[in-house]
């Protein structure tokens, strides 16, 4: 048994806190909430991924082509806006646009008088039309 130096000392009491070495838990727990993170941001993308690749089969191109035998510039309305104007003897780029059914003019450029008669294409999926007018 010991014997104490002096008084104070035999009423001390030690109060240890251990840390435990080993953070494997708390890492495991980072490792799992940084998993679920990457694993959330990949389902989010794939949605997103279905979604485009859902709307672009609902989707066609038109080209346009002026081919004025009066050398005139035509102005091309598809669903009542212009979407191009063409100088003769040129094609536009092409145009993506949805599937079904549309309106189409070719107006003179500067009068706004009707080159070709207006028509409803209706396009497919997938489908690239080529319109052209040659008054």
């Amino acid at each position: 048994m010991e014997t104490p130096i002096n008084n104070t000392q035999k009423n001390h009491q030690h109060i240890v806190i251990i840390k435990p070495e080993n953070k494997q838990p708390i890492s495991l727990i980072s490792k799992i909430k940084s998993k679920m993170k990457k694993l959330k941001s990949i389902f989010v993308m794939s949605v997103i991924a279905l979604f485009v690749i859902s709307c672009e089969k609902d989707m066609g191109k038109v080209q346009f082509r002026n081919r004025s035998v009066t050398n005139k510039t035509y102005t091309i309305i598809w669903d009542g806006s212009v979407i191009t104007t063409l100088s003769p003897q040129t094609d536009s780029e092409e145009f993506d646009v949805a599937a079904g059914k549309h309106t189409l003019v070719f107006n003179y450029s500067n009068t706004g008088a009707t080159a070709c008669n207006e028509s409803n294409p209706v396009i497919a999926s997938d489908e690239t039309r080529v319109f052209t007018c040659s008054y």
